[in-house]
């Protein structure tokens, strides 16, 4: 105790590690390479077997917990039988206490991260997380140790081992690092450094995204995890399988292979990977790593120039090949609001006036403010907006009703324009307005000449204007940028769903401006919402052409004059709403034409309304008999476990009655927008399966794509909807 070699730790002694591992650092060479525990089996047999299996033939993990006392009860060790191959087998150690985890690392230098003159590999997982962090396994040449996180103790078990954890001498195996990265930097202020995510190898080397550890395993003809895809199903379900202690054999046995089937990717990656390539990986890692520390986990995604905007992870492609990858753009919002303010009478202006700070921090005037901000800053600019000059960033629509007083939408929220309460809109202060405007169409909207604004009439029964709502109009630039994969590598049709002032419109101005560079777009214009009024169509939609509607019983008969005259690559169509236009875009379709289009709803919404759920395909139901039935509800069950992970817990009653998509859908990926969300989109990069899926109730795979709109960068999460 006298000399540090030993320490208090709630009244008992313990071995302090990190004195011993200063001792054992300052020994010779020929010392300090002795692994404690290891067999004296000093043969040319034994250490020929050693070398070449990433764990040993001595049993001395077995007799770890010898001596312990009564940790015996906690603590756990066993062997696994390597699947597809039971002669070999794994050791395992799960440790409950903090003596039996000292003792561990004390004799096995990798768990030290010392001893060793070479770069070596050891594989990480941790399990729970990253709400918390429950299990942290390591595999080693000795074998795999699971360490109870929540029994020893988070911060306990992350101090111990952040030597290894942020040495860059040990190479740390992971897959799919995010959520592991997030855990130990919450709960153990840990930095993730060395590490290498076998995902961006399998980007890297097998040309395939997001690939799974199975799928990886199995590319490099490696033993697979036996239960990963079930487990996983499990948890996808909502059961905090981790949480309860004693924890289960089965989760046990689960959490090692995580590990223990990894470590054994070393010698193929030795051999497919040079010296260069294993640095730039590892660099990609880290930077992986602190990239999901930064943004709650989320995966940073960019486009390769290179390969027609293939998706690739951002990390990746900066670390590998930078000049080839397209990382987003900063969002660049124009409004043009001069020229709606100069229509409103002088009372009306005083509480609108251009913003003069925060700058694109306000982007769009109602866009959720960003991570960093505080739900105190973010209240005190909803308390600004509501007593003092409204910022026109924030604004949204301007309401002027008939013996109201005059109101705007800010932020979602309501402020009204003068402090007055008897102050009222007349019909005299709305003619004002309505006689600058010129004529409202057969649709009650009109426009102003060049600009995106719309102004839409309230009628009486006489036809008299009641009511104006005058709907702000943006062009954003940069704003499809989280689409460049779909728009410009690959010829899919899309459909962008989402409710009224979701930013539908701002969305597809910017992917029609970013399609007209390169190939022929006509826009059919219905109202001018696309491209504002007048002959002269707003520079928002680049080089592409417009042929306006004259009114909305006309937009079908439009769409086809367009491709029967114009021949298009591309249609875009702002707002598809009635049974003719659905059927007229299946026919553009089936013409060739690619077609960028939007509606209200979402996916499920859409499945059940009549008039518009041909855009995806359509619904009819058939009648079976009983044999087909019976192999239709046992098709859903397996379908309903394989997706909950849950073999008896789903259960479908047999009909002779079947809802199923009656055709191929018109739009094969669907895009969803919420209103207040505008830089979280949810895409559906085949809707012919999501809405399979939703007809046999299930849910539907889907990406949750984001941004940050101060650097325009990207993130990606796979999730089910």
């Amino acid at each position: 105790v006298a000399q540090g070699y030993l320490k208090k730790s709630n009244s008992k002694l313990v071995w302090n590690i990190a004195k011993i591992q200063d001792c054992i650092n300052q020994m010779p060479t020929t010392i300090k390479s002795l692994k404690l525990g290891a067999s004296t089996d000093t043969s040319a047999d034994a250490l020929s077997d050693a070398r070449a299996s990433p764990f040993p033939t001595s049993g001395s993990m077995l007799s770890l917990l010898d001596g312990i006392g009564g940790s015996k009860s906690k603590n756990k060790a066993w062997k696994l039988k390597v699947p597809g191959s039971p002669s070999e087998e794994v050791r395992c150690i799960y440790v409950a206490d903090v003596e039996a985890m000292e003792r561990c690392i004390l004799s096995d230098l990798a768990l030290q991260a010392s001893g060793m003159d070479d770069i070596q590999f050891v594989a990480i997982d941790c399990e729970g997380v990253p709400e918390s962090l429950e299990l942290l396994q390591v595999a080693t040449e000795q074998g795999v140790y699971i360490f109870d996180a929540k029994l020893i103790g988070e911060t306990t078990v992350c101090e111990a081992l952040e030597p290894l954890l942020t040495s860059r001498a040990y190479i740390k195996l992971m897959h799919d690092l995010h959520k592991d990265a997030v855990a130990l930097d919450k709960f153990g202020s840990i930095t993730l450094c060395g590490t290498l995510d076998t995902q961006l190898v399998g980007e890297q080397v097998f040309g395939e995204i997001f690939l799974g550890m199975n799928a990886f395993l199995k590319k490099l003809e490696l033993p697979q995890h036996p239960s990963k895809e079930f487990t996983h199903a499990r948890m996808r379900s909502g059961v905090d399988l981790f949480a309860q202690r004693p924890i289960a054999k089965t989760l046990l046995e689960y959490s090692a292979w995580d590990v223990g089937l990894l470590i054994r990717a070393v010698t193929p990656l030795q051999k497919m990977l040079d010296g260069k390539m294993l640095n730039d990986l590892v660099q990609a890692s880290d930077s992986r790593a602190a990239t999901a520390m930064a943004n709650g986990g989320a995966r940073a995604i960019a486009f390769d120039l290179n390969d027609d905007y293939r998706i690739a992870s951002a990390d990746l492609l900066r670390a590998i090949r930078p000049d080839d990858g397209y990382f987003g753009e900063r969002l660049v919002v124009e409004s043009e609001t001069d020229d709606v303010i100069s229509l409103l009478l002088e009372k009306y202006r005083d509480r609108l006036e251009p913003s003069k700070k925060r700058g694109s921090e306000l982007l769009f005037g109602f866009l959720p403010v960003l991570p960093n901000n505080s739900e105190d800053e973010d209240r005190s600019l909803k308390n600004e907006t509501a007593q003092d000059a409204i910022s026109l960033d924030r604004l949204s629509d301007i309401v002027l009703d008939t013996g109201r007083r005059p109101q705007c939408w800010v932020n979602e929220e309501r402020v009204f324009l003068c402090d007055d309460e008897s102050e009222l809109v007349s019909e005299a202060d709305l003619s004002h307005v309505a006689n600058r405007l010129g004529r409202f169409g057969s649709d009650n909207r009109a426009g102003l000449n060049g600009k995106l604004h719309r102004f839409s009439a309230m009628r009486n029964r006489e036809g008299d204007i009641a009511g104006i709502t005058i709907r702000i109009g943006r062009n954003v630039v940069g704003n499809a940028a989280m689409l460049m994969d779909l728009l410009m590598g690959t010829d899919k049709s899309i459909l962008i769903l989402g409710e009224p002032g979701s930013g539908k419109s701002t969305i597809i101005r910017e992917a029609t401006r970013k399609l007209a560079e390169s190939t022929n777009v006509i826009v059919v214009d219905t109202s001018n919402e696309i491209a504002g009024d007048g002959n002269v169509p707003h520079k928002c939609i680049g080089l592409a052409r417009r042929m306006m509607v004259p009114s909305l019983d006309k937009q079908s008969d439009v769409m086809v004059e367009a491709v029967q005259n114009h021949t298009p690559n591309t249609m875009v169509i702002d707002e598809i709403g009635r049974p003719k236009e659905v059927m007229e875009a299946r026919t553009v379709k089936q013409r060739g034409v690619r077609m960028i289009a939007s509606a209200h709803g979402d996916l499920r919404k859409l499945l059940k309304n009549k008039d518009l759920r041909g855009l995806v395909g359509g619904v009819e139901v058939v009648t079976m008999g009983d044999v087909m039935a019976k192999e239709e509800a046992k098709r859903k069950e397996k379908a309903a476990a394989d997706q909950n992970g849950d073999k008896g817990g789903v259960s479908f009653s047999v009909s002779k009655t079947k809802a199923q998509r009656s055709a191929e859908p018109t739009f094969e990926v669907i895009i969803e927008v919420r209103r207040g969300a505008r830089n979280e989109w949810k895409v559906t990069t085949d809707s012919a399966k999501a809405v399979d899926a939703i007809l046999d109730g299930l849910n539907y795979k889907a990406q949750l794509r984001t941004r940050d709109p101060e650097t325009g960068h990207m993130f990606l999460d796979l999730i089910e909807s």
